[in-house]
């Protein structure tokens, strides 16, 4: 899939794991830096809301690297997360990231076609 886009979006998506990688470096005035929005990655980690959420599965780039942490690791995350808590926690856990990924599905199948 990755080796499909075309140069635009290669950067784009080279854009938004940069955001990701170094949002604790939001401060930080490193060349690499410049121009990157912090806000949509640190809005969804430190103000989790539906606003917040929507705005990041939104941007295809943002719901491609969450589909593909969910299909990667999404099990490996549940289970480490949900370790030595009540089963409802998992299963709600669970519930949250299949719809998320389904949101960010439905943005890529938008975006790709």
């Amino acid at each position: 899939m990755v080796a499909e886009l075309e140069e635009r979006e290669i950067l784009g998506l080279k854009s938004a794991l940069i955001t990701i990688l170094h949002s604790h470096r939001f401060r930080k005035k490193d060349q690499f830096l410049e121009g990157l929005d912090f806000s949509i990655i640190r809005d969804v980690l430190y103000n989790y809301t539906t606003e917040a959420r929507q705005r990041i599965l939104s941007e295809p780039y943002f719901a491609f690297l969450f589909h593909h942490f969910v299909s990667q690791g999404g099990s490996q995350f549940l289970v480490s997360r949900a370790h030595g808590k009540p089963s409802l926690y998992a299963e709600e856990l669970e519930k949250e990231l299949s719809t998320l990924d389904k949101e960010a599905e439905t943005v890529l199948n938008s975006f790709l076609s």
